[in-house]
């Protein structure tokens, strides 16, 4: 299994690449499933408050910015794995199920401060433009960064606007990328399976 490039490129995101792995490949057979499930719910989403919310950040310097940018796009990844496993049509019990859960609303949570324009980590990179790297057929169907104020979510309903088209604004471009990178990685398709399941 090939790990999506932002988590290659990331040392931050080291361990949440393992994490990645172990939930993808090994699920259900992996003995140290608990181990996993732990690390979710405690030092990873609390080493994404930190980066996200903490002040910090203000002072760290761009390369670890990029660094955080790029995490971010991991927890993205990774959320969405744990979306498409609740969505997947298998026999699971009420407490595997109950598990499962608790694992994705553990992820969603740090999620959520990516997506904030109000976040620390957010404000501070309010004025940056989006990295070059950005996956083909990557649209702003659910966010459209604007300038001078905040991003304009707009949540099922699609934009006519390309990421590409609107790389020329800067301000709170990231967490439009964020936003629009869970609808790439069909994040808002398996929350809608999932409320409908």
């Amino acid at each position: 299994m090939t790990l999506p490039c932002s988590w290659q490129t990331s040392k931050f995101a080291l361990y949440p690449a393992a994490v990645f792995t172990a939930f993808v490949r090994n699920r259900g057979g992996m003995r140290d499933l608990e181990i996993v499930r732990k690390f979710i719910r405690g030092p990873l989403t609390d080493a994404f408050d930190k980066v996200l919310l903490d002040s910090a950040i203000n002072i760290w310097p761009e390369n670890l910015q990029l660094q955080i940018f790029d995490a971010v796009t991991g927890l993205v990844d990774l959320t969405a794995a744990k979306l498409s496993q609740l969505t997947a049509p298998e026999d699971v019990d009420a407490a595997q199920a109950a598990e499962d859960e608790a694992d994705l609303f553990a992820l969603l949570e740090p999620l959520t401060h990516a997506f904030d324009p109000e976040s620390t980590f957010n404000t501070k990179n309010s004025e940056r433009t989006l990295p070059s790297r950005m996956p083909k057929g990557l649209s702003s169907r659910y966010a459209t960064p604007r300038a001078p104020a905040i991003s304009s979510v707009h949540l099922g309903v699609p934009v006519d606007t390309d990421v590409e088209d609107c790389s020329h604004f800067t301000t709170f471009s990231w967490p439009a990328y964020f936003i629009n990178y869970f609808g790439y990685r069909r994040g808002f398709q398996y929350i809608r399976q999932v409320q409908h399941a």
